[in-house]
């Protein structure tokens, strides 16, 4: 057990003679913190378009009907349109209203 003391002992001498080693990691945990804030809440925000309203899942399941290389790949969330035509039509006409 003293041997583990004293790795412990020499460990926090060294960080107290180098507290810069913490930056790298408070970097990275801010960042992991505030990325999912930053993409679900402010840039909604700004840009005036609710994460509901986006046109993203019709998209996926668009290219998931179309695309024969996505056959493989199983769906998480298929909205309840039944026509690809009516899919295709309802994105084009969000991106003429913008």
């Amino acid at each position: 057990m003293t041997r583990i003391a004293a790795l412990v002992a020499k460990d926090f001498a060294e960080l107290r003679k180098s507290p810069g080693i913490f930056v790298p990691a408070l970097l990275t945990g801010c960042a992991a913190i505030l990325y999912p804030f930053v993409i679900a809440v402010l840039i909604p925000y700004f840009t005036g378009e609710q994460l509901a309203d986006s046109s993203d899942f019709e998209i996926a399941e668009l290219f998931y009907k179309t695309e024969p290389a996505a056959r493989p790949l199983k769906p998480i969330f298929l909205s309840p349109v039944s026509n690809v035509e009516s899919v295709r039509s309802a994105s084009l006409c969000r991106r003429a209203d913008r």
